[in-house]
């Protein structure tokens, strides 16, 4: 069921700063935790919560929370309790002063062990058009236009248009146009348009228009040749380009000289030392016949011998 907030006309005669909360049928609901302030119009919605001193058009909705001379400024969900460490008029988070400031956020834990209560609330003091939102134990403090999102233990003192986003237990100190963007215990001390970038205790004091890494990724790099500039860094670690020319430059490659004369032949070197004799090859196959030669030509007759006188009949017999 839809709840609507009446008019100011509309406020019940026997308590002039209470505001009363109807359903959409016009039923009047309990506001025993919404007052509403009509000669300095502010809105106060929750649990012991104060707006107090000189306080105009503010509103706190949440709990323990607190606006103290402050003009057109407004806590969201704050959150606290009265207990030990005591922080602020009420505990939780607090406005002192200045104008068109803002909270959200802060917080409350309770600890088991030994029972012990700790209020992280948020904290604007004497700023104007200034914010905290959402973290704990953040502070701006005197300064304009200022913010700190989120973290822990932040502070922006002193300053103006300046703003810390994220990590714990950093500052920013009379500056101007300066930021922190997360990481640990990291200062700027009078420094204009100075930013660290995450790292834990970086410092940057009476450096104006400098960014301060701990270390550089580029998860790209392109190549140009043609490009006469190179970065250098001084003993303080401050970056800034110098141009190749005053390194002395590569000159021109020189023409080529004359061949030099042929050196003398060096002398022989000695010997070397005969190596083992090597192993006896086997023996081959007996190789082929060869072709039988032709017939030689036939010898000349020898003479007839002479013939025995009393062998005529051996010889006829031979016959």
């Amino acid at each position: 069921m839809s709840k609507t907030l009446l008019g100011l006309d509309q406020l019940e005669n026997s308590n002039p700063n209470s505001l009363i909360i109807a359903n959409s049928c016009g039923t009047p609901i309990s506001s025993t935790n919404i007052t509403f302030d009509d000669n300095n119009k502010n809105l106060n919605s929750g649990y012991q919560n104060l707006i107090t001193g000189q306080s105009t058009y503010s509103s706190i909705i949440g709990r323990f929370s607190c606006i103290s001379d402050s003009y057109n400024s407004t806590i969201m969900n704050g959150i606290g309790v009265i207990g030990t460490p005591f922080r602020g008029l009420t505990g939780g988070s607090c406005i002192y002063g200045g104008r068109d400031n803002f909270i959200t956020g802060g917080s409350y834990r309770f600890q088991t062990l030994g029972c012990r209560k700790f209020n992280y609330p948020n904290r604007i003091e004497s700023s104007f058009a200034s914010s905290i939102i959402g973290g704990g134990i953040n502070c701006v403090y005197s300064n304009f236009n200022s913010s700190i999102i989120g973290g822990h233990n932040n502070t922006v003192c002193y300053g103006r248009d300046s703003s810390i986003i994220g990590g714990s237990d950093n500052d920013i100190y009379q500056s101007r146009c300066s930021g922190i963007i997360g990481g640990y215990y990291n200062s700027i001390y009078k420094s204009d348009y100075s930013v660290i970038i995450g790292g834990a205790y970086q410092s940057l004091y009476y450096q104006d228009n400098t960014v301060s890494v701990p270390k550089l990724k580029v998860s790209t790099l392109s190549n140009d040749d043609t490009l006469t500039k190179i970065l250098v860094a001084d003993s303080s670690n401050i970056v800034s380009y110098r141009n190749v020319s005053s390194l002395g430059g590569i000159g021109a490659t020189g023409s080529q000289g004359p061949q030099g004369s042929q050196g003398p032949q060096g002398n022989t070197g000695t010997q070397g030392a005969t190596g083992p004799q090597g192993f006896q090859g086997v023996q081959g196959p007996q190789g082929t016949t060869g072709v039988q030669g032709a017939t030689g030509p036939q010898g000349t007759q020898g003479p007839i011998g002479s013939q025995p006188a009393n062998n005529l009949f051996a010889y006829y017999n031979f016959i």
